[in-house]
């Protein structure tokens, strides 16, 4: 390795050098791209699926309501609200063509596997729904039948909303998705105790099965608003704080302490059931009030993090493209700074050996070593020129001398001829 450097040419030693850092800054830039655009690509996941979630709470919220009604009508062997089941019932209806509506765009398939199971599930629940709905008008199923149908579609629907939870790693967005979905929890065990009230007003008793359920209805409720308010924002627990009071809900604690009073005194002082699911009916479209501001802040968030996150991206792509090819740019500028003035010195120096005096030396004018090295064979340019000038005077001086000495010869010689022809005269 060592004879390959101390061998190589500059221009190869420099790009080598360079080579690592770019390398690094490549591996470094390409993490965080990659890094952004997984975040964009979960943060479109979540507001696809939290812009379909109104049409699912929409589902939920009418089932709801078509399950108490139907507790109610089943508990007075269908005296009680015969035709309100029958508004309910085209009301659940008309959401659940919305909800379809809003599947034909969703693309299920982009999320885990779980999630298009979810949707078909719910879809197979809602294809057995007008065979329930027929028991339910001819009286031919018991009340708890009946809700052990309409709990688990209902749960099945809020699954699908639940599957945020899997989506997203962010620690605010999944605060936000826990708050939510505790919040759909607790409306969810608010609709039980709706139902089950009925049940026991309807018959003028709680009996014990009904009462254990009604009991663990209003513990289950209590825990998951405990729950909501952990994960929830200050805006969002005071938003509940302010929204849920009024004559409903004072309605509803009144009626509901007689209810659990009940197991002892026997009464349940002659409220009707459609009063308590007025009442307690009126309760939730308060807390749907909270739900809807819930997830309005979650899909805000969501699609801020997401506008956020696709910004990055972008920026990120543009500083890697400008980063990497600036620094090739220079490389090449640096590589050619540095190999351009050697070569050029290289050949002038090859030239001086071959004794080319009249050669131009290249890169005098520049500072540096390279100009250094340039000016250094200047001088020795000038100094071989000096010396062949000294070289040739010497020569010439030489020739002049002996020329000097032969005209003296060559006189000398005359002199004596011409004195031998004189003495033989």
């Amino acid at each position: 390795m060592f004879a390959f450097f101390s061998n190589a040419k500059i221009a190869v030693r420099i790009i080598v050098a360079l080579s690592l850092p770019v390398l690094g800054m490549l591996v470094f830039s390409s993490m965080n791209i990659i890094q952004k655009y997984q975040m964009n690509k979960e943060m479109t996941k979540v507001v696809e699926l939290t812009q379909i979630a109104p049409t699912i709470s929409a589902v939920v919220y009418e089932l709801q309501k078509e399950r108490g009604m139907s507790a109610v009508f089943l508990s007075s062997s269908g005296q009680k609200f015969k035709s309100e089941l029958s508004d309910q019932i085209t009301a659940t209806n008309k959401a659940i063509k919305a909800f379809k509506r809003s599947t034909l765009s969703f693309d299920a398939g982009s999320y885990r596997v779980v999630l298009a199971d979810k949707f078909r599930l719910v879809m197979r629940d809602l294809d057995r729904l007008s065979g329930k709905r027929k028991n339910v008008e001819t009286m031919n199923i018991s009340v708890s039948s009946m809700a052990e149908f309409y709990t688990p579609v209902i749960q099945n629907f809020l699954s699908i909303i639940e599957e945020l939870g899997s989506v997203s790693n962010n620690a605010e967005v999944s605060k936000s998705i826990s708050a939510y979905t505790a919040l759909l929890q607790a409306i969810e065990r608010t609709g039980l105790e709706r139902a089950m009230g009925s049940t026991g007003f309807s018959a003028s008793e709680f009996k014990p099965n009904v009462y254990q359920k009604f009991i663990k209805l209003i513990a289950a409720e209590n825990a998951f608003f405990d729950q909501f308010k952990v994960y929830a924002s200050a805006a969002e627990k005071s938003f509940l704080a302010a929204t849920l009071k009024g004559a409903d809900v004072d309605a509803v604690e009144h009626m509901r302490k007689i209810a659990l009073d009940s197991i002892e005194t026997k009464n349940t002082g002659a409220i009707e059931a459609p009063v308590w699911f007025a009442a307690i009916t009126g309760k939730i479209d308060l807390l749907k009030k909270v739900e809807n501001l819930t997830a309005g802040n979650l899909l805000n968030t969501a699609a801020a993090i997401k506008e956020a996150a696709f910004t990055s991206f972008l920026l990120m792509v543009a500083i890697s493209a400008v980063l990497f090819f600036g620094t090739i740019t220079l490389v090449t500028l640096i590589v050619k700074g540095l190999t351009g003035p050697i070569n050029s010195l290289s050949s002038d120096m090859s030239a001086l050996a071959k004794g080319d005096l009249e050669t131009i030396v290249h890169g005098i004018n520049l500072s540096g070593e390279i100009g250094g090295m340039a000016r250094a064979v200047q001088t020795f340019k000038e100094n071989a020129i000096e010396n062949n000038h000294l070289t040739a005077e010497t020569e010439r001086t030489r020739l002049a001398v002996e020329d000097e000495k032969q005209s003296r010869s060559d006189a000398a010689a005359k002199a004596q001829l011409r004195q031998q022809e004189a003495d033989r005269i």
